[in-house]
């Protein structure tokens, strides 16, 4: 395999088209050098990753990919993967998530690719249990040994795989997922409020996430109907921003819970950088992490955080600095951080102030995308 005009060829293969794995996907697409690296995409034709890229002038092949494991599809999926490796021969292949991550580094190994790199954006075993916690957890083990580097994108969930025994230490390494600055100060567009119909007396609480699991919109939900008493001082509305098997659920708990005429529920949308400053408060109410995309959006945004005490996003939240976290399920102790975020809107500026400063420093675009040219460049140096 020879590079192309100098420059060497990767391969990124993704089976997530939305959220942080295909976020992550198309930075690196769009921004790494292109006087030093030939970039195609592969990934499922849903979703909103596809069209960005082809806005970007990047190539993108189809690929089908299930999320879930289905046995004959899967078989199906390995056999384009080996066919799309022989048609390109790139010499670096970054596979993004847990099925990608299997079915790619099966074929990387049997197409001979020089340089094969996996980020799993949390690890499946994860977020299963039992039986089936167990079963991920070998496939992830025998996959690390075709692996030349698992990219992990925060410091807990190394540890994890190297816990559990995924890979040796030297193949783990951690490279940060990355946002960009937006201007100073935000440009507000009302937009969010207005589909809220919230003024802006009113503290505007959001959750951006796919609703499955491991995401836990129900705790939020209960949270609002503690803060939803008769004669409440609390002037709170919570919008939920993103899709999934979970909304039907939670949107039923909401009407269940009485709390339906504050909670507005947006679905998927494109535009979530143009909402964010309408946002007074992000919450990610989760079980399993990598290092979340959502809540890097709204630190870089100048906006607190909160979460859930889970690896992944303690990376990020430093409690009482720049947001805080509550142990998964208190719903009781989610519900007096948002009563006291509520009415300090100094302290809500503070932690954002904080934040930003945080994501300056250590969690930007481009230091994620220069880490991982670094890394394809040590596995494969130019010219080889």
């Amino acid at each position: 395999m020879t590079a192309t005009h100098g420059r060497l060829k990767v391969l990124l293969v993704s089976q997530p088209t939305i959220g942080g794995a295909a976020q992550q996907v198309l930075t690196l697409a769009t921004r790494l050098d292109r006087q030093r690296f030939d970039v195609v995409v592969a990934s499922p034709e849903q979703g909103w990753l596809p069209e960005k890229l082809a806005a970007a002038g990047v190539r993108h092949l189809t690929l089908g990919l299930a999320r879930d494991i289905q046995p004959l599809r899967d078989v199906s999926s390995l056999g384009a993967l080996l066919g799309l490796l022989k048609r390109e021969s790139p010499q670096i292949v970054h596979l993004h998530s847990s099925k990608a991550g299997f079915l790619g580094r099966l074929a990387a190994s049997l197409g001979r690719v020089p340089a094969v790199i996996y980020t799993p954006h949390g690890f499946a075993f994860a977020q299963a249990r039992g039986a089936a916690g167990w079963f991920y957890l070998w496939l992830e083990r025998f996959a690390g040994l075709l692996t030349d580097r698992i990219v992990t994108v925060s410091a807990s969930e190394r540890a994890v795989a190297l816990g559990r025994l995924v890979a040796a230490p030297g193949k783990v390494v951690v490279i940060p997922n990355g946002v960009d600055i937006p201007p100073t100060p935000l440009p507000t567009t009302g937009v969010l409020r207005a589909l809220a119909d919230a003024d802006t007396s009113v503290c505007l609480v959001a959750m951006v996430s796919r609703l499955r699991r491991p995401k836990h919109p129900e705790e939020l939900l209960r949270a609002a109907a503690l803060l939803d008493s008769p004669g409440s001082r609390y002037r709170i509305r919570f919008v939920f921003i993103g899709s999934g098997p979970l909304e039907a659920e939670a949107i039923a708990l909401a009407n269940q819970l009485d709390v339906g005429r504050r909670v507005v529920f947006l679905g998927e949308r494109s535009d979530v950088p143009a909402l964010m400053p309408d946002i007074d408060v992000l919450v990610l109410a989760s079980s399993s992490e990598g290092m979340p995309f959502s809540l890097l959006e709204a630190m870089a945004a100048g906006k607190p955080v909160v979460g859930s005490r889970v690896p992944g996003i303690e990376d990020l939240i430093l409690d009482g600095r720049n947001g805080f976290c509550y142990s998964p399920g208190d719903v009781e102790g989610l519900a007096r951080i948002l009563m006291d975020l509520a009415v300090k809107p100094d302290l809500r500026r503070r932690l954002g102030q904080e934040g930003q400063r945080m994501v300056e420093a250590n969690y930007t675009s481009e230091q994620m995308v220069a880490a991982t040219q670094n890394l394809y460049e040590s596995l494969v140096p130019p010219g080889a």
